[in-house]
């Protein structure tokens, strides 16, 4: 941990994302400033929004912070919200309906 008592990686990623949806940056520009693969840009994007920073995903492409004081801003980062949530609604009924499945054929299994 730093002294601002954030996780190096984090605080790295926090220097280089914008205040506002006009000046978002992409991955791929976060990639190259922060030497590291696009892959990495998302973790650690996971863990600062874990860590309490809103980090907002433009429908566009890029990260930005909202602005509290914009109304765009907070259009675009709770569309956002809603749509992390539907993605999550629809990712645990596809695991529920496998996990059925699953069940089923372990019930196969046993009687054969």
């Amino acid at each position: 941990m730093t002294e601002k008592g954030l996780r190096p990686a984090v605080e790295n990623l926090m220097e280089q994302i914008p205040e506002g949806h006009d000046c978002r940056i992409t991955i791929k520009e976060l990639s190259k400033i922060l030497s590291i693969n696009p892959r990495q840009v998302k973790r650690d994007v996971q863990v600062a929004r874990m860590d309490g920073h809103a980090i907002i995903s433009h429908p566009d492409g890029g990260y930005f912070l909202p602005k509290p004081d914009d109304q765009e801003d907070m259009r675009i980062a709770l569309r956002f919200v809603a749509t992390l949530k539907a993605q999550a609604a629809s990712r645990f009924r596809v695991a529920w309906k496998l996990e059925s499945v699953i069940e089923n054929m372990k019930q196969v299994w046993i009687y054969v």
